[in-house]
């Protein structure tokens, strides 16, 4: 469980998990004579325990709302809306903090927007690819068999039974060169900037495979 007042911890790249306050006790059903009796009625939580309020008048506590919630509907039926955006910005105003996955890109301006309206802009700590998020290097500091397992995953998920899977695995081997090419460059001289810029990332492995130029490249190509 995390404590009141963290920071909140943005990924831009629609899953919104916040880390739960210890589990209260919650209201259990009862069965009688095969009968499923209710739970106690939800309008009897005070009101400093409500996270969320539904049309239906039912209730949600912060307990149950932080800890395996799930929401399902289809496209557009207001999922993020009527839920994830109240439930998030009540959890804010309560203090706490946790993390958001933002799979689509479309929460990072509306969690921010919530986040001002509380007071708390800057606990806010981004990461992805914004042009104001901390940068992530996923591979930094694996391993090159770490590597290559990663390439490969991206390379046959989904096209296991694929008759040309040879192909999708040669082209995780040709990612995995590139990114030892890389990282030998990089380990020349790590106190040269130019050295220090071969550092692998996904980014150069995905331009280098596509013959796209790197930034600066024009530059380099250039210099005697």
């Amino acid at each position: 469980p995390m404590a009141a007042s963290r920071p909140i911890a943005s990924a831009s790249y629609p899953t919104v998990g916040f880390f739960a306050p210890p589990l209260q006790s919650r209201p259990r059903k009862k069965k009688k004579r095969g009968l499923v009796i209710p739970a106690a009625d939800s309008t009897a939580i005070p009101e400093s325990e409500i996270l969320l309020e539904f049309d239906s008048g039912r209730r949600m506590t912060f307990a149950q709302g932080t800890r395996s919630s799930l929401i399902i509907g289809g496209t557009g039926s207001g999922k993020t809306a009527s839920v994830v955006l109240p439930m998030t910005s009540n959890l804010i105003g309560a203090g706490y903090g946790g993390l958001i996955l933002d799979v689509k890109g479309n929460l990072r301006e509306q969690v921010r927007a919530l986040a001002s309206s509380h007071g708390r802009l800057g606990d806010i700590v981004e990461f992805g690819s914004a042009l104001d998020a901390n940068r992530c290097n996923f591979i930094s500091g694996m391993a090159e068999h770490e590597i290559a397992d990663l390439m490969n995953l991206f390379a046959v998920s989904g096209v296991e039974t694929d008759h040309n899977i040879a192909w999708h695995q040669k082209g995780a081997k040709m990612c995995v060169d590139v990114a030892r090419m890389l990282a030998d460059i990089s380990s020349i001289n790590r106190d040269c900037e130019f050295s220090r810029y071969f550092c692998p990332t996904l980014a150069k492995i995905y331009k280098i495979i596509l013959n796209d130029d790197l930034p600066h490249q024009q530059e380099w190509q250039q210099t005697p």
